[in-house]
């Protein structure tokens, strides 16, 4: 995580980059790569992209750079039409609203 941080420079945000932090295999590698994709993207797509085009595992670098970015930006930096083809996208916003009531209602008692 710390080579993450120091190589997140947005003008150096190239696959050479995601690809000295490794390839994804294995936890910390992944963590790594998602958290210098979302740390130094322009937006959504571009984070996204950036972490799954390099060669690694990008199933996993790829789902957390989106959840990392989903939590930075909020579902609405996410563009329409990825979300268009969505499977069980209406469930799926159905039960992160449920979740998001849920934790705003157990207040600051809530633990994970």
């Amino acid at each position: 995580m710390d080579a993450a941080v120091c190589l997140a420079d947005p003008g150096r945000a190239t696959w050479r980059e995601v690809e000295s932090l490794g390839e994804g295999w294995v936890a910390g590698e992944a963590v790594a790569i998602a958290l210098f994709a979302a740390l130094v993207a322009s937006d959504f797509e571009h984070g996204a992209r950036l972490a799954v085009t390099d060669g690694s595992d990008s199933d996993s670098t790829g789902s957390m750079t989106g959840q990392l970015l989903g939590t930075l930006l909020g579902v609405g930096a996410i563009p329409e039409r990825r979300l268009a083809g969505l499977e069980l996208h209406e469930a799926i916003e159905r039960t992160a609203s449920d979740l998001l009531v849920a934790s705003l209602a157990a207040g600051p008692h809530l633990t994970t």
